[in-house]
């Protein structure tokens, strides 16, 4: 399907280097108001470590995804916070908050 060469597509753009070291996110538009997302989430496991044992951004956005998912499964909703991360505001329109 086009969706799947697409992906291909796109995957054979990222090196073996970087490919543990990056979210590949897919937006695709479905009809006049809805959208689909296909989200890969990089593997905070390897990639470049630092002091803290942690490749730095990758899983400081994952941890704000923690955070927003947290916020939206709490009995009184707050706000996710989506400001925390690229990822985060990217994926702001699926965690319920309009993009800015």
């Amino acid at each position: 399907s086009e969706v799947t060469r697409l992906l291909a597509r796109g995957d054979a753009h990222r090196s073996s280097e970087t490919r543990d070291e990056c979210h590949t996110l897919l937006l695709l538009s479905v009809g006049d108001t809805g959208m689909l997302m296909l989200i890969s989430l990089a593997s905070i496991d390897s990639g470049p470590m630092v002091e803290t044992g942690r490749p730095p951004q990758l899983s400081d956005s994952v941890i704000a995804l923690g955070k927003c998912l947290e916020a939206m499964a709490l009995p009184k909703k707050l706000p996710p916070p989506v400001n925390e991360s690229l990822l985060t505001s990217l994926l702001a329109p699926a965690l319920g908050v309009p993009s800015s």
